[in-house]
């Protein structure tokens, strides 16, 4: 795919770094320059000595316009004609958490998943469907994950350990704004930290052995 003077799109930096025909982009008005995907897409590019074009102003709103419709047609081409969902109704892989808890509820409802005794999200990584789940939903969830930061509580009169909560929590930006937009009073990033570890979500680290006899013994 081109912009409107010809020039070919480069969706990879390091691949245009190490390009014999790339050019700095100081010299990249000669029509031979490869676009940077980091200034197409967040209009700034802190890579050391990149080699791709870096377009500003009128320039950068074009080469961006031009970015996102090459990328509905490659998208559009690819489709499997008989894949039943039309491409317009798709959402984007970074709403993969939200798309899945949005199933989880329509099929087993919200009040069930609240009183039912939660979800246990076995290899949920940092923690994304839990945050759909147990901050946006109210659902208590449990992620067990060799990420987890850890810090189990031990059970009263017993052996056995429970879940922690998920402190030092990493908001994304995403998640930070949804909660300043949705969340009455919180305005700093403390202050959604400090919501997310009193939401229903709890966490333990743990690694798969390669002999899962006994796996779980002393947890509950």
């Amino acid at each position: 795919s081109e912009v409107a003077d010809g020039r070919p799109f480069n969706f990879l930096a390091g691949e245009a770094n190490k390009s014999k025909d790339s050019v700095p982009a100081s010299a990249s008005r000669d029509g031979k320059g490869n676009f940077c995907k980091f200034m197409l897409s967040n209009g700034l590019c802190r890579r050391v000595e990149c080699r791709c074009d870096h377009p500003e102003g009128e320039e950068l709103q074009e080469a961006r316009g031009k970015y996102w419709e090459s990328q509905k047609k490659r998208k559009a081409e690819s489709t499997n004609p008989e894949d039943p969902h039309r491409l317009e109704d798709k959402k984007s892989h970074a709403q993969r958490a939200c798309v899945f808890a949005d199933w989880m509820c329509s099929v087993y409802g919200l009040e069930a998943l609240r009183n039912g005794g939660g979800v246990l999200d076995v290899a949920g990584g940092r923690g994304e469907l839990a945050f759909e789940l147990a901050v946006k939903r109210g659902i208590p969830c449990i992620t067990v994950d060799p990420r987890c930061p850890g810090g189990e509580e031990p059970m009263e009169d017993s052996d056995k350990k429970v879940a922690g909560p998920w402190k030092g929590w990493r908001l994304s930006r995403p998640q930070r704004l949804w909660l300043k937009s949705n969340v009455p009073g919180l305005s700093d990033f403390a202050e959604c930290q400090a919501h997310v570890e009193r939401s229903p979500l709890r966490q333990c680290r743990a690694y798969a052995p390669c002999d899962d006899s006994g796996a779980l013994d002393g947890w509950s």
